[in-house]
């Protein structure tokens, strides 16, 4: 078994019926691995900001979610909440 890259940069394994996908954040890394079908992961670590309110956090990324998103993020109640909120977004 190889290893190769794939045109947009991501690892693959130069091996038939061989479908994996790999992701890391903070502590925490996951992997998946499928024979027939494609397969993803995502994971992200909950981070709290240290140089600005969790509020102005998130507004830096108000462009990449729908508007119902957008309001389910921003309403969610606390700081707290606000972020859990937006971390569960992909």
């Amino acid at each position: 078994m190889s290893f190769c890259f794939q045109e947009c940069g991501h690892a693959c394994v130069d091996f038939p019926n061989f479908n994996f996908n790999a992701s890391h954040h903070g502590d925490y890394v996951a992997i998946a691995s499928e024979p027939l079908c494609l397969v993803g992961v995502d994971i992200v670590s909950v981070v709290i900001p240290q140089k600005e309110t969790p509020i102005e956090f998130v507004k830096n990324f108000s462009s990449c979610f729908s508007s119902f998103e957008w309001d389910n993020i921003l309403n969610a109640g606390t700081s707290d909440d606000i972020l859990t909120e937006f971390y569960r977004y992909p």
